[in-house]
């Protein structure tokens, strides 16, 4: 019996040997799969904060773009009206010249 006994031992303290070897690979396994999913959490956050950078800078510029955009167009319509007025002025002064040569005439 005492021998069986040992033999028992023996070979439950085999199983645990081998069961705590099996559970260590695991455990370092998904210690490995942790710092994978880290890495990843920490390159989509720093993708993140990339791209709403980037969307800053394009919406600055956008900004800046739309300004220019309409003083373009302020000047564009101040050019339009000076013309105008400097037309209707150049017709008066012709229709004028017209009928001073045609009194003349």
């Amino acid at each position: 019996l005492s021998n069986e006994v040992r033999s028992c031992k023996a070979k439950y303290a085999d199983m645990q040997q081998q069961l705590n070897e099996k559970l260590s690979i695991k455990i370092e396994k998904y210690q490995l799969d942790i710092e994978q999913m880290e890495m990843r959490n920490n390159l989509i956050s720093s993708l993140r904060k990339n791209v709403a950078d980037l969307q800053d800078e394009i919406n600055e510029k956008c900004s800046l773009h739309n300004i220019a955009i309409e003083k373009i167009s302020r000047q564009e319509k101040e050019a339009r009206i000076a013309f105008d007025v400097a037309l209707v002025d150049l017709n008066s002064k012709l229709a004028s010249s017209t009928r001073e040569h045609e009194n003349i005439a």
